[in-house]
């Protein structure tokens, strides 16, 4: 609108000069539609104002004289000092009150706000168990498709069997997530989050058997992971590692490190005094980490 306004844009800047962050949510506020009610009538400006996370209103006052606002009251929390929705009121009221109209009132005719769905109303999640498994026939389909892609993938080596460990697991007492999670136990229990942690969790006297008895099992090529790790990206070369893949015999640098390993060994421990022992994997007392 043109011509005399109830409130100018000077006298709302100077009255929320001291608090710029009001302001702007207040902006929002006012072009989001939030104003529900407002009522203006010599020197005083009603309103009220939707919360934008709540289903509630807030009623706002703000005084004035000769346009100037001296003070301003809101029922949220904040209605005692400075809050956005004062500032909200005061811009519907300069962009849609008078100074020369003696009664102004506008009541909210449809608000879509209400009407307005979440995301989680437009998309709601689809049901999931991690119990539920594939059948077999899809796993090996699967599979086959992979390998024909004739590159070797992450996904190769996350579908390859389980390395046949159990034996020794079971006599230290070490629980895995599948057995856990397939349980009946775990199926019906409504604390699902720390059943799997007790479950889970393991001793101290378990741990040192477990870094023993995985000596021999921790066959790996670290050069390989730590340059994937530094460079983020996992080329072929790491795949085929995790694959068994790779035919090490007559490559000359891997038969020299291999025979030479023992004395490396020797040297470092006399020029550093250190003592290096063999070691396997260390598990994390919660059961499902370990390095």
């Amino acid at each position: 609108m043109t011509g005399n306004r109830a409130i100018s844009m000077f006298a709302i800047f100077d009255y929320f000069k001291s608090n710029p962050k009001q302001l702007k949510k207040g902006e929002l506020s006012f072009n989001a539609g939030y104003v529900c009610k407002i009522h203006s009538a010599s020197g005083l400006i009603q309103g009220e104002v939707k919360a934008s996370m709540k289903s509630i209103q807030y009623k706002v006052k703000v005084f004035l004289n000769d346009g100037v606002i001296y003070e301003c009251m809101c029922t949220c929390p904040r209605g005692l000092t400075i809050c956005h929705h004062m500032a909200t009121i005061s811009l519907f009221a300069h962009h849609n009150c008078s100074s020369t109209d003696s009664i102004f009132s506008w009541n909210v005719r449809n608000s879509n706000v209400e009407n307005t769905k979440t995301i989680i109303d437009l998309y709601p999640a689809c049901p999931y168990k991690a119990t539920i498994s594939l059948p077999n026939k899809n796993q090996n389909n699967f599979k086959k498709a992979l390998e024909q892609l004739g590159t070797p993938i992450g996904m190769s080596w996350l579908l390859k069997p389980e390395p046949d460990v159990e034996v020794q697991f079971e006599q230290l007492s070490v629980v895995l997530v599948n057995d856990v999670i397939v349980s009946d136990e775990y199926k019906t229990s409504t604390t699902k989050t720390q059943l799997l942690k007790n479950k889970l969790s393991v001793s101290t006297e378990i741990i040192l058997k477990v870094a023993q008895e995985t000596i021999d099992l921790l066959q790996v090529c670290m050069e390989i992971y730590l340059q994937s790790a530094i460079k983020k990206k996992y080329n072929p070369s790491l795949f085929k590692s995790l694959n068994n893949e790779y035919i090490t015999t007559g490559v000359h640098a891997i038969e020299w490190g291999l025979n030479n390993e023992d004395a490396a060994l020797k040297f470092l421990q006399e020029t550093e005094n250190v003592v290096i022992q063999k070691t396997g994997l260390w598990l994390h007392k919660c059961g499902y980490l370990g390095e």
